[in-house]
């Protein structure tokens, strides 16, 4: 009831509650961690407990059980504690009003799912990386320190919450790296990470590094000194790896490492060296592989060619590997000017004698793979004597150029080391002839491909020789044979094979003049023909574009030899150098080389003359990537060629406008002339131009240009063009590119903007996207407005969440979810279309920046097509597909009631309804019913079954899992028709519940006539029947109770009744059912709790109590009337779910969770002293500690609501478990801390409310009577009484408890009950608080009916002895007159009646006797309603105080008070009648001071209050609320100082008990109670004394500490203010300090053992020293009784005695201290029980010897652990036992014994020394199956009348000598396996 009444205050006062007054704070509400408790707070001025409401939901739907605790007046605290890791809903309602902000969203993580990868040791300046995936940690922030935030760190996102950690060490020290999770450590932190110096001796050597040949070992060396061959690791990685490369690494010597491998594909290597961990400076390394060996072809060679005719073959070297071709040998000096062969040449020089003196000057040092150049004079020699070689480190010639100028005069010679960096192999080109060599030319062709032509001079075998990196090529040297040309005709020219574009070129014909006759000469270009004196022409042609052009020489009509050439036309200008960064010191440079339009040719690049090395890198076809690493910090040059010509722009190309640009001349140190520089702009204006430096240092020249577009820079030195002078320069303007319609993008779709930048020159566009952030760089230089973020929606992240949006109902709506995750402040959109609608209302209601609530509501039924946009983007799935139905479109006809045996037909037509899934059943409360269904058309089907009974049949219907309207119909059934009558049937003339309409079908079979119904309520007032006509013959009554109780109804046909007596319905109340008394519980101790359905009315209850998806049994009990006691007990420590229904409905605040706790896993405090207790009583509570401590290892702090502590006294039980009480002496919320060892126990700080029912007060009631259907209403104040449950109960006249409303008043502090009585007669309100009634309880009031006199006055409640009392009768307006009696105990009264008005009579009596009267009142002779009336008459002067009032007063006649102290004045009342004493004190300041009147016996009672101010008081004492004669009593309170009260002390702490040697103990002294003074501590012993220190901590309370140095007793004496305290003195014992850690514990019993059996361990204390040995062993529910046995040397034999089988937990303990190992877990097994096992099989049988099968079975499973004992006696040395078992864990056990005489064999079958069932067996085996068969009929049975006989002793093994006569075999199992 009292939970009812708190439900109807909170919804009667819901429009006056403003939510936004409470303050809804904590971490609950924000970030929490998972499997941990987290709280929030709830606070405002008036909120009160039955007010909130909270639901907490986790990710995956279920609702998290929280705990509710009052912290202080209108502040609570949620506590809860979620397993699952997302985001939570929390949603808060006050008093059903949803709280601002609610739900809230919070969001649990937990460190421990924080994976972090390995974290690699590092080197100084370098990275360090490392992975975390913290995917399944949920939300939060990542916090990674590295050596304590002293080094910087850097976390880079992976995405699907993968993260990247970097951090760069400076220097070679650990470094520790910790890492928390939203200030959480994470599993493994911290972590230490060596970094070391990087290597400065470590290097590597060899050619091997830079290009190696394939199938053949190839071999480098690694100088590492001071390492081993285990500190190095090679790994060699091709393109493909398809091979996988093992290199070897020998170790040559100390530090020096060979590393062999060898390779079979042709391609580029990355070889990576690493040393300790580290790689070494400029690891990995880049070589290439070759391969000469069949790997390069020489195609279209000619057997034969003509003298003086050009003879070309080609060499493929495709597949060798990349390189470049030499033509010509060691001794052929091949003379080229400007690319073009000298006249003459080749030259062959004939080696003499030589005595000319040859001057080199500067080259002393020159780079290797690069061209060489120096100057040399020839003193006195003639030009064709000269010859140069040069001799390379290894012995071999390198080819040498000669370069002569047209005048013949000698003056460079060039050399080339043909193998270049930029490629991969030498490729050697000769050609010979009579052992001359012939010059060549090479062409490249691409793809690795060249064409190579030379022109033979002399009819003879011409010999080619092809090598690649010194190595001769598969058929190389090739031959070719020449022979005359019969036409004489031949064409030379190097334009025969390439051009340049643009440029003139030309080639000659021989033998042909321009009068020849019969020839044609086609070029795919213009030409023109020039004739040449030496009778040959000359044809030139200009080509425009690229490519590859055909010329075709014809004579005769046929082609000339080598017709059509085909010449290669390049474009030099087409090569394009992209942007050139700057440069660091030993840092790769790269830049981009595009050939895209320029041809076909052969790309150099040079960097300082060839000073610093290349490395080209193929991007594509035409793109190439040229890196090369600066050594010096100086200005480099990069040179670039194209099949010889340099590429334009060189080294100048694009400029910024306004920027001072700048290039060097060098001249070599030359005095070349005067320098001028010449800078025209795209306006034809020159610029001004600034000339520094001169020709020693080189000259810069700077310049500004001012405008964008090509400008002309010309250098000339004493007029004549410098280099490729003129240069072009292209100046540009970044800040004019616009970038424009940047608009938000879609992950996985296209952002498109707009970059226009024709007004800002020439120059390179860079366009970097990084994060959805836009970078834009015009020439390396970020444009206007770059870089600029983007906006970028994840749609494919988003989620649509929602079981409607698939489905709903039309009456319903849909209602879905849309959570964007990651993308906040996104523009949601919904769009829906039905069938024929095109756009379907829709709210989209923003609840989170990533959260979306949508909603629409259908407005006809079909599919309907949803789409959800993100920022205009379709979510994953959208368009989603709704299917809308109207289960109201269901149409149930035809129902009629059915008769036994006969078919019954009903239609469901569900065409309208939609598509959906149509559920049909047909029950009865017996079983369910076959019906079968036929589809008449779409959606309409008729539904038969046979009813086979004459009992209500159901039909319950679903569409789409909803019940369709009216389901479950119910159908009546007849038997078969005999007569005809009215029928009435249904169960609303059987049960019914409050509120909720009864229904009925009354079935008038054909009759005619009038139909009424009557019902008739318990209290006898008439309820409204309604009657509808639902078809021909077929009525429906509905009504509607509104109270429980048993209702009359009756059915009239013409006015008579239709049964013989009326329909009597039993109507019950399941919202009126209470739980009382759920606590939570432990594991193995039974569990009550009550439930009070004594105002719900009749019905049937039934429970559910479940555990881990497992029903707990329990068992009801009924106490009382409608109260019921369930009790149970529970087996795990799996929360309990308990659901209570009363007639099949559900009891309020069901289920009800209760936790369980297991103390052998934590420390558990339970009982009603930790949640609420009564003013005045000692509050208790218990502290399981699964043996984990003992009373002394506990502190109980109790703090009051004043915040002083309380004492708390602890009683160890005899189960193991502590007992505390403490004093609850003041209402209000109590602070309760359980510490253990100083540490909170789970779930402490708790909160126990102290309640006082005294203090509740009743409103003072004027009058009790009232009419019936008046409104009875009074209030109840509890400010002061503390909080508690507050029941009010109301009993009417029948004895029945009627619906009562209890509302908050408009101050705050009180309530307002109210009630309206129905029926005339007497009603008794019962108020209780906290189950304890509260004073003036219980309330009466008389309802009268308006048709009778009203009775009023006191003289009907309470009256003096002696004195007249009287009442009125109020009956103005009706005829009779009053008769009145009085009777009491003894006496009657005389009673006078006296009509003081018309209608109104006062009637008096004088009683002369106290107790109990009866005064019966009449009117008309008819007693009237309430009458008899009961007045106490009472005798207030025989209330006096005991010992005399005069005893009490002063001089003046005052009761003496003191300020601050309670003064008790004690009165009897044993003469003065029935009735309670109550007191009203005023104060000088006229305030009413509390008080109470406790009962101390039968009829004593003492008066208690607390004077809170100096001055006069008034004492104002009442019995049966009348005033005593002497009252008011007269008091003074005086203020007196304060003084000392020593027995107020309390004394608490570990320190009062015992203390160990050299550890510092401590204990509290608490003086905050006992008034001025100070403490005096002294603690002395024996042998000597122990100093103390005492610290003030505060207000009256003190911290001593003291160090004792001598083990023994010692007596510890408090003094307070020179008093001893209370309990002093204390005997402290000091303990030698011992180590725990040094005792050893050792024996089987620590493993495990048997029931009843001995179990024992052996512990040593030697090393420990000194202490106390302790243990303890708690079974599963019992526990083991331990016995320690002390052998005086410092051992111990500890015997166990478990009484229970299953895991136990034994707990050691040295000095206070677990040794090591304990606990330890003890398995023990039950007892053996023989009996339990069991035998069977052939073995035990009798049979014929030759077919005997002699094996059987013992199973022991289920006999505990034993031994099994097989003893078998037969024939001598006829059989031989065997036994096995399949493994250890087997309790199955096969024997065999393999008999091979016949005879008689006993078999001896034991478990642990008993036999089982059945032994010992008695097996006859014989020699034929006739035998057998005689045996088994009988025969010998007859014979002996037992078993047969015994064969004499000698035929057996009798004894144990005959060891072949007797087998025994033993099979033990251990206690844990058996």
């Amino acid at each position: 009831m009292g939970v009812t009444m708190v439900m109807y205050h909170c919804l009667g006062n819901t429009k006056d509650i403003d939510v936004s007054q409470v303050v809804a704070e904590g971490e609950g509400l924000k970030l929490v961690p998972v499997k941990q408790p987290t709280t929030f707070s709830l606070q405002a001025p008036w909120l009160k407990q039955d007010d909130i409401q909270v639901t907490v939901t986790a990710p995956s739907g279920r609702e998290i059980p929280f705990r509710l605790e009052f912290v202080s007046h209108g502040k609570y605290q949620v506590e809860y504690i979620t397993p699952e890791v997302g985001e939570h809903s929390i949603e808060i309602s006050i008093a059903g009003k949803r709280l601002l902000g609610s739900p809230y969203q919070c969001f649990a993580y937990d460190s421990s799912q924080i994976k972090v990868g390995k974290i690699p040791n590092g080197t100084v300046g370098k990275p360090v990386e490392f992975e975390i995936n913290g995917a399944e940690a949920g939300s939060g922030n990542l916090e990674i320190l590295v050596n304590g935030g002293h080094v910087t760190s850097n976390v880079k996102s992976l995405g699907n919450h993968c993260f990247l950690a970097s951090f760069i060490p400076h220097t070679a020290t650990t470094h520790t790296i910790e890492m928390k999770f939203n200030g959480h450590h994470v599993p493994g932190s911290p972590w230490k990470c060596e970094v070391s110096e990087p290597g400065k001796k470590l290097s590597v050597r060899g050619e091997a590094l830079k290009s190696f040949s394939t199938r053949q070992p190839a071999s480098f060396e690694v100088l590492a000194p001071g390492h081993s061959k285990e500190n190095i690791k090679i790994n060699v990685c091709g393109k493909t790896n398809k091979n996988p490369i093992q290199p070897k690494i020998i170790e040559q010597s100390s530090g020096v490492f060979r590393i062999e491998y060898t390779a079979f594909e042709v391609g580029t290597y990355s070889v990576d060296v690493i040393v300790d961990g580290h790689p070494l400076p400029g690891s990995p390394f880049i070589t290439k592989a070759y391969s000469s060996k069949a790997q390069i072809h020489v195609l279209d060679v000619p057997q034969t060619c003509v003298v003086g005719h050009n003879c070309q073959f080609q060499v493929d070297a495709s597949q060798a590997g990349e390189g470049q071709p030499e033509a010509g040998g060691p001794h052929t000096i091949d003379i080229k000017f400007n690319g073009e062969n000298v006249p003459g040449c080749p030259i062959v020089v004939e080696a003499t004698d030589s005595s000319y003196l040859v001057e080199v000057s500067s080259q002393d040092l020159v780079p290797v793979n690069r061209v060489a150049h120096f100057n040399i004079n020839i003193q006195g020699g003639r030009e064709a004597d000269l010859k140069v070689t040069v001799t390379s480190p290894s012995g071999g010639k390198i080819p040498v150029k000669l370069f002569l100028p047209m005048l013949r005069v000698v003056s460079s010679v060039i050399f080339t080391k043909r193998k270049l960096s930029c490629w991969e192999g030498n490729l050697e080109i000769t050609v010979s002839g009579q052992g001359r060599n012939i010059p060549t030319q090479v062409h490249p062709l691409g793809s690795a491909k060249f064409a190579v032509s030379f022109v033979p001079t002399e009819l003879v075998d011409h010999f080619i020789s092809i090598s690649f990196n010194k190595e001769a090529v598969p058929g190389s040297p090739f031959k070719v044979r020449l022979a005359e040309s019969p036409s004489k005709i031949s064409v030379s020219g190097s334009n025969l094979i390439a051009a340049q574009v643009n440029e003139l070129a030309n080639f000659t014909i021989h033998g042909l003049s321009a009068d020849s006759q019969n020839y044609s000469i086609d070029v795919e270009v213009p030409y023109k023909i020039k004739d040449l004196s030496d009778n040959s022409l000359k044809v030139e042609f200009s080509p425009l574009k690229t490519g590859e052009y055909r010329i075709h020489i014809l004579m005769n009509g046929n082609p000339i030899n080598d017709s059509p050439f085909a010449t290669k036309v390049y474009d030099v200008k087409q090569i394009k150098v992209k942007e050139i960064p700057k440069g660091t010191i030993g840092k790769p440079v790269t830049f981009i080389v595009e050939t895209s339009n320029a041809g076909p040719g052969n790309l150099e690049v040079s960097v300082n003359k060839g000073q610093v090395a290349t490395v080209p890198k193929a991007q594509s076809s035409t793109q190439y990537a040229i890196s090369f690493t600066p050594l010096e910090a100086k200005r480099h040059i990069i040179d670039l060629k194209f099949n010889g010509e340099t590429v334009p722009g060189d080294g100048i190309e694009r400029v910024p406008i306004n920027r001072p640009a700048q290039f060097i001349i060098d001249t070599g140190g030359v005095d070349a002339g005067e320098l001028y520089a010449t800078v025209i702009g795209p306006n034809q204006l020159p610029l001004k131009c600034f000339i520094h430096g001169n020709y020693q240092s080189g000259y810069r020249v700077e310049y500004t240009p001012v405008d964008v577009g090509d400008h002309a820079v010309d250098v000339r030195i004493d007029g004549q063009p410098v280099g490729s002078s003129p240069y072009l320069v292209k100046v540009y303007d970044a800040s004019r590119v616009k970038v424009t319609d940047i608009g938000a993008g879609v992950v996985g779709k296209p952002v498109y903007f707009s970059i226009d930048a024709s007004q800002a020159g020439a120059g390179n566009l860079e366009i970097i996207v990084s994060t959805h952030t836009l970078s834009v760089k015009f020439n390396g230089e970020p444009v206007p407005g770059s870089p600029c973020y983007v906006k970028v929606t994840d749609s494919s992240q988003s989620v649509v969440t929602g079981s409607s949006l698939r489905m709903t109902s039309l009456s319903q709506g849909a209602h879905f979810t849309v959570d964007t995750r990651s993308f906040e402040n996104g523009v949601c959109k919904v769009v829906v279309t039905g069938p024929t609608t095109k756009h379907v209302p829709v709210t989209v209601k923003k609840t989170s920046s990533t959260t979306f609530d949508v909603g629409f509501k259908p407005q006809e039924v079909g599919p309907h097509q949803v789409l959800v946009t993100l920022d205009d983007s379709p979510l994953p799935g959208s368009p989603f597909l709704c299917n809308v139905y109207d289960v109201s479109k269901v149409k149930v006809s035809k129902l009629v009631p059915g008769v036994v045996g006969k078919p019954c037909t009903f239609q469901v037509d569900a065409s309208q309804a939609g598509e959906g899934t149509l559920e049909l059943v047909v029950t009865t409360r017996k079983s369910s019913v076959r019906a079968e269904v036929s589809m008449k058309s779409r959606g309409l089907y008729d539904v038969t079954f046979v009813p086979q009974d004459k009992i209500s049949h159901y039909v319950n219907i679903t569409f789409n899992e909803e019940d369709v309207p009216g389901s479950p119909f119910k159908i009546e059934v007849h038997p078969p028709i005999t007569g005809k009558g009215l029928v009435a049937n249904g169960e609303g003339l059987k049960q019914g519940l409050v509120g909720s309409p009864n229904i009925f079908d009354i079935e008038t079979n054909g009759l005619e006539g009038n139909v009424e119904v009557r019902v008739t309520g318990p209290n006898g007032s008439t309820i409204p029947a309604s009657i509808h006509n639902l078809k021909h013959d077929t009525y429906r009554v509905e009504y509607q109770p509104v109270e429980i109780g048993t209702y009359k109804v009756e059915v009239l046909h013409q006015g008579s009744m239709i049964s013989s007596k009326p329909f009597l319905v039993e109507v019950c109340d399941p919202s009126r059912v209470k739980i009382l008394d759920i606590e939570d519980g432990i594991i193995g101790r039974e569990q009550t709790f009550k439930v009070d359905a004594s105002r719900a009315g009749r019905g049937t209850l039934n429970l559910s109590i479940v555990a881990a998806n497992k029903d707990v049994k329990y068992n009801v009990q009924e106490v009382n009337a409608g109260v019921y006691l369930v009790t149970y007990v529970p087996h795990t420590d799996h929360p309990h779910k308990i659901d209570v229904y009363y007639n099949g409905h559900q009891a309020p605040g069901c289920p009800q969770i209760v936790e369980i706790g297991n103390p052998s896993h934590s420390i558990i405090a339970h009982g009603s002293g930790l949640k609420s207790s009564q003013c005045g009583k000692t509050a208790s509570f218990f502290i399981e500690t699964g043996g984990f401590g003992e009373a002394k290892d506990f502190d109980i702090i109790v703090i009051s609501p004043s915040g002083s502590p309380l004492p708390v006294k602890c009683y160890q039980q005899k189960d193991g478990s502590l007992l505390a009480e403490w004093p609850a002496q003041q209402a209000g919320n109590h602070k309760i801390e359980v510490l253990y060892a100083g540490k909170p126990i789970p779930g402490s700080p708790f909160s126990c409310q102290v309640f006082d029912a005294t203090k509740v007060t009743l409103q003072k009631i004027k009058t009790t009577t009232f009419a019936v259907g008046e409104n009875i209403s009074f209030t109840l104040n509890r400010k002061d009484a503390g909080y508690a449950e507050l029941d009010v109960t109301v009993t009417s006249p029948l004895g029945r408890h009627l619906p009562i409303e209890v509302k908050g008043i408009s101050d705050g502090e009180g309530e307002l009950i109210e009630f309206t009585p129905t029926v005339p007669g007497k009603y008794k309100i019962a108020i209780t608080y906290g189950s304890i009634e509260v004073p003036g309880s219980p309330v009466t009031f008389i309802a009268q009916d308006s048709g009778v006199p009203k009775v009023d006055g006191s003289g009907l409640s309470v009256a003096q002895v002696d004195s007249p009392a009287s009442f009125k009768i109020l009956a103005k307006g009706l005829w009779g007159h009053p008769q009145v009696t009085v009777d009491g105990p003894e006496t009657e009264a005389e009673v006078t009646i006296e009509e003081e008005e018309e209608g109104v009579y006062l009637v008096s009596y004088t009683p002369l006797e106290i107790g109990l009267f009866d005064v019966k009142i009449l009117w008309n002779n008819k007693e009237i309603p309430g009458s008899p009336y009961h007045p106490r008459i009472v005798n207030t002067n025989k209330m006096r105080v005991i010992g005399g009032l005069e005893n009490l007063v002063d001089e003046q006649n005052h009761i003496q008070l003191i300020v601050g102290q309670e003064k008790r004045i004690p009165f009897d009342v044993s003469d003065a009648g029935p009735g309670k004493p109550k007191a009203e004190i005023r104060t000088p300041s006229g305030k009413v001071l509390p008080s109470r009147f406790d009962q101390t016996g039968s009829h004593r009672y003492h008066l208690h209050f607390t004077p809170k101010e100096r001055g006069e008081h008034h004492i104002f004492v009442y019995f049966a609320d009348l005033p005593l004669p002497v009252s008011p009593f007269m008091a003074y309170a005086e203020e007196l100082g304060p003084v000392p009260d020593h027995t107020r002390v309390v004394l608490r702490g570990h320190g009062l008990t015992g203390a160990k040697v050299g550890e510092e103990a401590e204990f509290t002294i608490d003086g905050s109670e006992a008034g001025p003074g100070s403490p005096e501590v002294t603690l002395g012993g024996v042998k000597a004394d122990i100093p103390v220190q005492i610290l003030p901590i505060g207000n009256n309370v003190y911290k001593v500490i003291y160090v004792p140095t001598v083990p023994g007793a010692y007596l510890l004496n408090v003094m307070w203010s020179e008093r001893q305290v209370k309990g002093c003195p204390l005997k402290v014992n000091i303990s030698a300090s011992c180590d725990s850690q040094k005792v050893a514990c050792s024996g089987d019993g620590l493993r495990g053992g048997t029931v009843g059996k001995e179990i024992k361990a052996f512990i040593d204390t030697r090393k420990a020293g000194p202490g106390e040995l302790t243990a303890h062993c708690m079974g599963p529910h019992k526990v083991a009784y331990c016995e320690l046995c002390d052998h005086r040397d410092g051992t111990f034999t500890l015997y166990l005695k478990p009484q229970e089988g299953g895991r136990h937990v034994l707990t050691v303990k040295y000095g206070g201290e677990n040794v090591p190992g304990s606990p330890f877990t003890i398995r023990i097994a039950g007892a053996p029980d023989a009996s339990k096992v069991k035998v069977y099989g052939p073995g035990i049988e009798p049979g014929v010897l030759a077919t005997y099968q002699s094996r059987f079975i013992c199973d022991t499973r289920g006999a505990g652990a034993g031994q099994l004992t097989v003893r078998i006696r037969g024939p001598k040395g006829a059989f031989r036992v065997e036994m096995q078992r399949e493994s250890q864990k087997d309790r199955t056990i096969l024997c065999k014994y393999d008999p091979t005489e016949p005879g008689n064999y006993r078999l001896e079958i034991k478990w642990s020394g008993d036999h089982v069932p059945g032994s010992p067996f008695m097996v006859m085996i014989f020699d034929t199956q006739e035998e057998l068969n005689h045996y088994l009929q009988g025969m010998y049975q007859a014979q002996s009348g037992g078993h047969p006989p015994l064969p004499p002793a000698d035929y057996f093994g009798g004894s144990m000598t005959y060891s072949t006569g007797f087998g025994q075999m033993s099979w033990r199992g251990s206690t844990a396996e058996l």
